[in-house]
């Protein structure tokens, strides 16, 4: 494995790791302030399964991209199916204990969905624009 591989890797989970973090203490202080009795334990979840798997995705994609560059783009919608399918294996079942999933408790998985799906496809533009 390449050097500058391992260093876009560091690179891409520091910023992820801090970013995510700083979102979630936004995101956790917002719903504090205007909601009440929202699953603080859907929320976590729904960060921590969301910045593992974009850490893991982005990871194995940097790692292919010597192989398998032509084929990227089919492994990052794989990426986004496997996410998809964490929420309706894990967060969506607590989500949905009342049978009703509102507004709120989609944003608490869709907010950290769309920030490491940005997070991951402007980092994968810069690692598929090199030539090494």
């Amino acid at each position: 494995m390449k050097k500058t591989a391992l260093n876009r890797i560091a690179s891409f989970n520091s910023i992820l790791t801090l970013t995510i973090l700083l979102l979630f203490y936004l995101h956790s202080q917002i719903l504090n302030h205007f909601y009440t009795g929202y699953d603080v334990f859907a929320l976590k979840l729904s960060y921590f399964v969301n910045a593992f798997l974009a850490a893991f995705i982005y990871t194995v994609l940097v790692l292919l991209k010597c192989r398998f560059n032509e084929q990227l783009g089919f492994f990052f919608m794989a990426g986004s199916f496997l996410k998809f399918a964490a929420f309706f294996i894990f967060i969506y079942p607590i989500l949905n204990k009342d049978f009703e999933l509102t507004r709120l408790e989609f944003s608490m998985f869709f907010i950290p969905y769309i920030f490491s799906l940005i997070l991951e496809t402007v980092f994968l533009i810069k690692v598929l624009n090199t030539k090494d």
